[in-house]
């Protein structure tokens, strides 16, 4: 299992995310379903392919996140499967059973059922519905469908959610799914994100002035390196012990000379 699935998961299996993302998805954001209605299930399952005389071997199939709400009913209740989906990029796959499937025959298409998957894509979420969530899903997913475009990014945020706070799993989130590069130190639970933001560009630009300064100082050296072989007449290491050179930076400009 990657990171993403790791991450995507442990923030899903959350209740209040859970039943956030069902109440969007099925009830335009009013809370139907509620987190203390939800209670664990194994999301492992168990199945006979071969009916249930002990013919063939079993086979296990399994479901990212299972979970049972409590209600009172005395019949069956549905199970309803919901794809999250956590890509910055517009979902491309097929939809349902029949686009699964290459078939001519209309009349034995006609007697195949056509599963279609539920699904919620960020790309897929208008503005205005991004406030049907209560819980952070509608910021990580918002983050998510503006995280293709650094500018539009940083509008949103700016404008809309400058004191954006985030939570451990919501950052690991974002790193896995879209390599947000958002810090999170051990003894923090939250961090802001625009601050996080700008640290670590301030961080980034700080490392490219080192390295250039860096690379400026060497070539410097190198310049006086050649300058006292030529003009004193000197072997590379006299000029070399001159200028003070330590024997692994000496190695080094003898390697580019």
């Amino acid at each position: 299992m990657g990171k993403a699935d790791t991450a995507t998961m442990a923030y899903m299996g959350q209740n209040d995310v859970f039943a956030d993302a069902f109440n969007f998805f099925l009830y335009q954001g009013e809370r139907v379903i509620r987190p203390e209605q939800l209670r664990e299930l194994d999301p492992t399952e168990l199945m006979l392919p071969y009916g249930t005389e002990q013919q063939g071997e079993p086979v296990q199939r399994y479901r990212d996140i299972l979970k049972g709400m409590t209600a009172m009913e005395d019949r069956l209740l549905p199970v309803i499967t919901l794809f999250v989906s956590f890509s910055p990029e517009e979902w491309d796959g097929p939809r349902s059973l029949w686009e699964m499937m290459e078939i001519g025959d209309k009349k034995l298409r006609s007697r195949l059922p056509d599963y279609r998957i539920n699904l919620v894509s960020p790309t897929e979420i208008g503005k205005e519905e991004f406030g049907q969530f209560h819980s952070s899903l509608g910021d990580v997913l918002e983050f998510i469908k503006y995280s293709g475009d650094k500018e539009k990014l940083m509008e949103w945020l700016h404008e809309e959610k400058p004191k954006l706070r985030l939570g451990r799993k919501e950052i690991e989130v974002l790193n896995a799914c879209v390599n947000a590069k958002l810090a999170i130190k051990e003894e923090e639970e939250e961090v802001e994100v625009c601050k996080a933001i700008e640290d670590y560009k301030m961080e980034a630009v700080e490392k490219a002035t080192k390295e250039v300064t860096k690379e400026a100082t060497e070539s410097t050296r190198l310049c006086d390196l050649k300058n006292l072989m030529k003009n004193m007449q000197w072997t590379a290491n006299q000029a070399a012990s001159a200028l003070g050179l330590s024997p692994e930076d000496t190695a080094k400009f003898l390697a580019k000379l």
